[in-house]
């Protein structure tokens, strides 16, 4: 019996209980943190304004025939020429005379902002009272820093993957969690209090790497000490927490439309994440693999204890058996013993990835597919004001809800079909209904925020889905380091996302349903080159990792001639 076997079944035995309760609250309040990403939706909203030449009055830079319509005219996103400023200072005065009602003495709302195509500037703050835009003026010359509040985040994940993924690796899940912590809850609370924009883009930068490497180690450390027959539900229901906050994000952001207060209040789940990882337990699997087997033992056996189980005599032997892989070994020994191997073994072991089949695959077709699909799925988040300027609370709300009631109607459908076939015609259905909206009239703009709702709905139950299958496709060695790399890719698929939905979408209409569709469509299409892993355990080697494709190429073999044969004797009968 394989080694990945045997922890498995002790897993099976032990069972899910009061051991892995502190890994579970970790894993839910680690599920809301990367609600960071698509808090620039409302944090970084872009909020109607209107430009003054300097000392003009209110309605300086508007025709007589614009002013006839408040609604029309006064907000009208608009950036002056430069040159004409003087001009338009010049007619200020004819203008007030024209259109009393509209030129109050003393704008309490008006504001210099040093800016040579707007001068000064009025917000709409009908729906926001204050965003990233408003406060540091990113309009007209500076309207190309707008996209970079996101992007740097995402950027920051980047440096997250490479991060996390070695000290996840090399150091422990549980260690890569609190380092995590430490770096995301100090630059969290900082973002909502520098009054220096390159600051905020440093802070966010730092919070990107924090959100990636909490998630990273979070998760293997729950996929990898959960038993094989709940790792299903769990690898799924964690995406609920995640869209439960969503929605309690439209909520809080309905109420407090100020930007910083926002960022301040979503502090909270790094003070609630930071002293759980205090009593959260290793992996044992990394324990095993990094060569502190005495460790993996005791981790196991006080889970037996905790959870109130007895274990059978041969799993209590392999227990015993395990303590031998560090017997005579101090901490500190340990510890350069496993490093040591970990470092010889990073170098070594790429060629070995590069030389396997099954893994050149993973390598490759899943990266790709995780940007596509991160494209997609962020994409239509943060498609909020290009979609509905009017009440995006309610499209993020509504984005909440779809996406909780695909996860659960997801769950039991990847039970029964597999991984595979949930993320390839999920992802596919998605990007072309979201194609398909651009054929929409807009008079009949509810079938517009149907199919998107639908698009999500799919977008999101896949996603989940391809969040738990991702980790099962690498072996544990480098499972935290293969998850990064995948992630990694993702990221910038995230940071394609903002520049698709802002800058693109202002130069072409029907740019983000194009980019954001066919990313879907392609990336469901390249979801069959993958292995299943439903049903599997977890890889441990290479060996693996081959031996799963193996099996899953007799299985499609098999399956082809049983088809063959009943067509065979369907054609005899007839």
């Amino acid at each position: 019996m394989a080694d990945r076997d045997r922890i498995d079944d002790i897993l099976s035995a032990v069972g899910y209980g009061r051991w892995q309760i502190p890994i579970l609250m970790a894993t839910i309040v680690a599920n809301t943190i990367p609600l960071h990403y698509m808090a620039s939706s409302l944090l970084n909203a872009p909020m109607s304004f209107r430009c003054f030449a300097p000392g003009s009055s209110n309605s300086s830079n508007s025709s007589f025939s614009e002013l006839d319509s408040l609604d029309n005219a006064w907000f009208n996103n608009e950036c002056l020429d430069p040159q004409d400023n003087a001009h338009l200072a010049d007619s200020a005065h004819l203008a007030h005379l024209a259109h009393p009602a509209l030129n109050p003495v003393g704008p309490p709302n008006r504001r210099a902002t040093g800016l040579p195509a707007c001068p000064e500037i009025e917000y709409d703050s009908s729906v926001y009272s204050l965003t990233v835009i408003s406060e540091f003026d990113l309009v007209c010359d500076r309207e190309r820093l707008r996209p970079f509040f996101q992007i740097v985040i995402t950027i920051g994940t980047i440096a997250g993957c490479f991060v996390g993924g070695s000290i996840g690796d090399s150091m422990g899940r549980k260690k890569a969690m609190q380092i995590g912590c430490l770096l995301g809850l100090p630059s969290c609370l900082a973002v909502a209090f520098v009054p220096w924009f390159p600051v905020v883009l440093a802070l966010r930068f730092a919070m990107g790497i924090s959100v990636r490497m909490v998630m990273l180690s979070t998760i293997n450390l729950a996929m990898e000490t959960c038993p094989p027959r709940h790792r299903t539900v769990l690898g799924m229901f964690m995406g609920l927490p995640y869209s439960a906050c969503v929605i309690l994000f439209a909520l809080v952001g309905y109420f407090v439309s100020h930007w910083r207060y926002l960022q301040l209040i979503w502090t909270l789940p790094y003070l609630v994440m930071t002293p759980i990882t205090l009593f959260v337990k290793e992996s044992p699997r990394w324990l095993v693999q990094s060569g502190s087997g005495r460790e993996a033992a005791a981790e196991l056996a006080e889970a037996a204890r905790k959870n109130r189980v007895e274990l059978p005599s041969r799993l209590a032997s392999y227990l015993e058996k395990m303590k031998e892989d560090t017997c005579g070994l101090s901490g500190g020994e340990k510890e350069k013993v496993a490093q040591k191997q970990l470092f010889a073994a990073s170098f070594s072991s790429y060629g070995e990835y590069l030389r396997s089949p099954a893994m050149l695959i993973i390598i490759f077709i899943t990266p790709l597919m995780y940007f596509l699909m991160c494209l997609l799925y962020n994409g239509i988040i943060l498609n909020v004001n290009n979609f509905t300027s009017t009440n995006p609370f309610q499209y993020i709300a509504m984005l909440g809800v779809f996406e909780i009631v695909s996860v659960l109607l997801a769950t039991p459908v990847n039970q029964l079909v597999g991984r595979r076939h949930v993320i390839g015609s999920t992802l596919l259905l998605a990007g072309a209904l979201f194609l398909a909206v651009m054929f929409v009239p807009e008079e009949i703009w509810y079938v517009k925020w149907a199919l998107v709702m639908i698009s999500f709905f799919l977008a999101g139950g896949g996603y989940q889905v391809v969040f738990m299958y991702v980790p099962e496709l690498f072996p544990t060695m480098v499972r935290t380091k293969g998850f990064a790399m995948v992630t990694l890719a993702g990221s910038l698929g995230q940071c394609v996302a903002p520049i698709v939905t802002d800058l693109l979408a202002q130069q072409t209409w029907w740019a983000v349903n194009v980019s954001l569709g066919c990313a879907g469509m392609v990336a469901g299409l390249l979801v069959p080159a993958l292995p299943e892993t439903k049903s599997m355990p977890l890889p441990e080697t290479i060996q693996d990792v081959e031996d799963r494709r193996n099996n899953n190429v007799q299985q499609r073999t098999e399956k082809h001639k049983k088809a063959l044969t009943v067509t065979d004797l369907q054609h005899s009968h007839v």
